[in-house]
């Protein structure tokens, strides 16, 4: 009977070890890969964040534009109106009063477009310099030219500033109907 007890006991005993090095070795295969997500999720953010304003950058909207060119694709229907703005006598303000001060204009701007359109449910983006890019979905050029004039009238009460902005309905039927932004 002690040799069948001591026997029992010692698998029991590789049975609860072993049992606990899969546990640890399935946490640590866990850990790792939130590790890795994290890492990655940092990475995107780096590719697709521009660092000053916290917009969407250039990246992130030609990754955007491409998105909405498979969608067009499948739905004929889609509406996207593009509205190009960029910050009146920035080159002057850079000039006169120093980048840093540039810079807190642009992170400005950027946190108001940003309040605009995430209460008008519409994506923005710093395309570079003094230039954003707002995309509206299934919305009317009238609607991107209000979003437009309250976002230069915040912006003009709280420190003179205003966008010069063009609207285009996004004509999918050009070979690149997204680079109207650049040019």
């Amino acid at each position: 009977i002690a040799g069948d007890l001591v026997f029992d006991f010692a698998i029991f005993s590789t049975i609860f070890y072993s049992t606990l090095i899969l546990i640890f070795d399935s946490v640590k295969g866990v850990a790792e890969m939130n590790k890795k997500s994290y890492e990655n999720d940092k990475l995107k953010n780096i590719a697709y964040i521009d660092a000053l304003t916290n917009m969407k950058n250039r990246a992130a909207y030609m990754r955007f534009a491409r998105k909405q060119m498979f969608k067009y694709r499948k739905n004929k229907d889609l509406n996207i109106i593009l509205v190009v703005m960029d910050i009146d006598g920035f080159k002057n303000i850079n000039d006169e009063k120093g980048h840093i001060a540039g810079d807190e204009i642009l992170k400005q701007v950027a946190s108001v477009i940003l309040r605009q359109c995430e209460l008008f449910n519409c994506k923005s983006f710093r395309i570079g310099g003094d230039e954003f890019v707002l995309l509206l979905e299934n919305k009317q050029v009238s609607d991107a030219d209000n979003l437009a004039d309250k976002i230069n009238e915040e912006l003009s009460s709280l420190n003179n500033i205003t966008l010069t902005h063009g609207t285009q309905k996004v004509n999918f039927n050009d070979e690149k109907p997204f680079d109207v932004a650049f040019e």
